[in-house]
Order: structure tokens, then sequence, then C-alpha cells
């Protein structure tokens, strides 16, 4: 029965015209329902190739729903991924005691955020970090018969074993976060420690670590924000030409969204995961853009987050088209919620900020030969608009929101942030409509 009813509706399609009508959405639904053992055995093929056929009938848009169908069918809920607050708590656990409590007890602390010490206050992702740090440490310090409590020595032995003996060894730079993390961790249940040798060693590998370079950063990774940028839009047209507006389509169209949007704002993968529309990212007036959000998607000492904002609107008209187009055209075949990422493997999420990171990275290591994490996407907007825009470098670090050292430098930096995205956006809607080699 099951196969009579998935026949019927391919046949139908099949043998149509485009003077007949073209199936609805309830009409394909009720046939999945019907034909889910078949569809199930041949893995969507029919209805790919019934969609084809639709496609060539009635046109791609006109049938979009077809691919709409197909991705509900193929795409299960997920379990909702950890907060960074439960991975942190988690990362806690498996600790031993003292250290355990001490570490759970500075979560509750910092996870209220009410005390007024900087110090005291650490964001999640730092405890998570700290605590990954001691764990490794403590290991070590029962392999060696070396006591827990860091000292000079015994942080510079760790330090030669894992840059050296250990097999593949750590970055000097990776190095000199794990030693400054190993003592943050031990003044977590011993506060009133404190050591000059500790921080003279720890101060020692920082300084080696920042001149011999970070190693994930090369020259090669500079390939300009516009060429980025104009990489996005031909991911968008592929998506645009693909004969069937389905799950592929839609991927293609979101990941040119991504490159243009991240070299546009720019901003972190943080920030870039909790774009969703009409709640953080606002299509105005025609052309005009603007996207806000909140202390938790910046990348600030966790006492600042409740107080702290990203707020910018700035004109792009090529931008704007592209974002109304995926809104209205191609963001509804992912699913029914407004993300702005959405996940390509759950129907309920936008993709997490590890997703932003390592998909950025594919998408660009596949066009330029060279794997561009997100982060440097922020370098390539730097170099582009210190060559390219009227203020040169002075523009830049408002641009990226680099703090200052005085409150009143801090409301200079905020307006010039402002007048120095509006120009990249500008600049960038300009080189698309007239290309231009870069001064790269």
């Amino acid at each position: 029965m099951a196969m009579k009813n998935a026949a019927s509706i391919l046949d139908r399609v099949r043998g149509s015209t485009s003077g007949d009508p073209v199936p609805t959405a309830s009409e394909i639904r009720a046939w999945a329902a019907a034909s889910r053992e078949a569809l199930e055995r041949t893995s969507f093929s029919e209805l790919v190739r019934a969609q084809l056929r639709a496609a060539e009938i009635w046109g791609s848009e006109q049938t979009s729903h077809f691919g709409m169908i197909l991705r509900e069918l193929r795409v299960t809920d997920k379990r909702a991924p950890d907060t960074a607050w439960v991975t942190a708590e988690k990362a806690a656990a498996r600790l031993p005691d003292p250290w355990r409590s001490a570490f759970q007890e500075r979560i509750s602390l910092s996870r209220s955020a009410k005390a007024h010490d900087r110090l005291l206050v650490m964001s999640a992702a730092r405890l998570t970090a700290v605590a990954a740090a001691w764990g490794r440490w403590l290991r070590y310090c029962e392999q060696t018969a070396t006591d827990v409590r860091p000292t000079a020595t015994g942080l510079e032995a760790y330090a030669e074993t894992i840059t050296c003996e250990q097999e593949p060894p750590v970055s000097r730079t990776s190095c000199a976060c794990y030693l400054e993390r190993i003592v943050a961790a031990y003044k977590l249940a011993v506060p009133a420690f404190k050591s000059d040798a500790c921080t003279f060693v720890v101060t020692q590998h920082r300084e080696a670590a920042r001149r011999s370079g970070t190693p994930t950063k090369t020259g090669a990774q500079l390939v300009g924000a516009s060429a980025i940028y104009d990489h996005g839009f031909k991911l968008m047209e592929r998506g645009r030409s693909n004969p069937l507006r389905g799950p592929h389509a839609a991927r293609d169209f979101r990941n040119g969204i991504l490159l243009a949007v991240g070299i546009s704002m720019p901003q972190r993968a943080r920030a870039l995961s909790r774009l969703v529309y009409d709640e953080t990212l606002y299509l105005l007036e025609p052309g005009v853009i603007r996207v806000c959000l909140s202390g938790e998607a910046l990348k600030l000492p966790e006492i600042e987050k409740p107080f702290a904002q990203f707020d910018r609107t700035f004109r792009n008209p090529g931008l704007y088209a592209a974002l109304v187009e995926y809104r209205d055209v191609f963001r509804p075949i992912m699913d029914p919620g407004k993300w702005l990422f959405p996940s390509c493997l759950d129907r309920t999420r936008a993709i997490t900020e590890a997703t932003v990171g390592s998909l950025t990275g594919n998408l660009l290591a596949r066009e330029f030969d060279v794997r561009i994490p997100v982060h440097r996407l922020r370098d390539n907007v730097a170099t582009e608009a210190s060559e390219e825009l009227e203020q040169g470098s002075r523009a830049v670090g408002p641009m990226l929101g680099h703090s200052s050292a005085t409150t009143g430098q801090r409301h200079y930096d905020h307006s010039e942030g402002i007048k120095a995205a509006r120009e990249h956006a500008a600049f960038l809607d300009r080189k698309r409509s007239a290309p231009c080699k870069l001064k790269l």
C-alpha cells in the first residue's frame, strides 16, 4: 500500500504539464506519511526525482516546498547542546576535591554576576579552560610526583614537557596560556597564594610566545576583505542558480550570507551565532541594516557583559537585498525559525559558535587554498580598511571594537566605530558594483 501511494503522486508529477496544478505541501506530506517506509528504503531519491521533474515543469520557485518537506523528512530534532555554564560545571565535576568545590563556588558566584570585583567574576568559557588546564596539571603532577602547588621549577618542567617531549607538542602561545591558567586555578582554592617566581615564568613564556608568533596566523590568510565578501555573493548565486530550491540551495545561500555578514560587521563567531531576524538583526528602510547584540555575545569581562551592547546601523544595499531574498526565499526551506544561520542537522536551533568557526574555515579553504579562521576575518577587514578607507588605520580600532584606556576614550571609540562601520559597509558595496584590484 505504501508503494502504491508513493507511485500515485510521483506518477502525477511525471505526467503533469505546466497547465496542471502544482501538488500542494499538504498533498506531499500526506503522501510522505503513507510512504514513510518506502522513503526510508530509497533514501528519499524518489522525492528528489519528483522535485527535479516538478521544477522543470513549474519552475524552481513554485516547487520550493518540495525541498522544505524533504528537509522535514530527513532532519530530526537533536538534543539541545549544553550551555556555556553547564559545560563549565561538567569541567569542574571532573576534578577531585577540594578543587571541584572551589571551581563550583566560583561558577556559582560568576553565574549570578552580582560581585563588583572583576577578579572574582569569571566567564563560563574562562572557567572551563582553567578547569581543563588544572586537570592536565594534576595528571602531570601525579605521573611525575610533582607537588600540585605551582612553583617556578615545576612550571618550567611542565612547559618543557608539553612543548618538547609531548607528541604532538603544543605551541608556545598555548603553553603560556596553560601556565597562566594553572596559577589561576590554584588561586581559586588558595586565594592568598602569591608567587613572584611563578609570575616571572608565566611572563617569560608569554613574551616567548609573542616573539614566535601565532602558528595559526599566517600572511597567506590575508586574502582581502573584499575577496571574502565577493566569495560570499558567489555562494549565494550558486544557491540561486541551483535548479532545485531545496536544502542544498538554501545551505549555499546561508553560507554566502555568513561570509558577507562576517566581513560587514565584523564580529567574532560568538556574535555571528546570535543573529536572529527581527531580534538582533533588523532590516530597516531599504538598504539600511541594524545589528543589536547584548553583552553576552561579546568578548568582554563577565562583570561588564550585563551593561554592554553592540549596536551598529549601516547602509549596504547589496547585502540588504541578499538578506531580504534569503529571508523570503531560501531561509524558509531550512526550518520555520528566524535564526540567520540555521543548522543543517537540526531544525530547532541555529549553528553553534564552534560551527560558525569551522564552517567559515572550510568555505574559505576550498576557495583560497588556505584555512582562514573566522577571527581572521577581522584581520582582513583591518588590513583593507587601513589601506582603503579615508580614516586609514585610525578607523581599525574603533571598527573592530577594541577597548580604550579611559571612559572618555571609550565613548569616543564608540562613536568612531559607528562611523567607521558605515564607511566600511559603503566601501564593500561599491567594490561589488565596480570591482578593482586590491592593494594587498
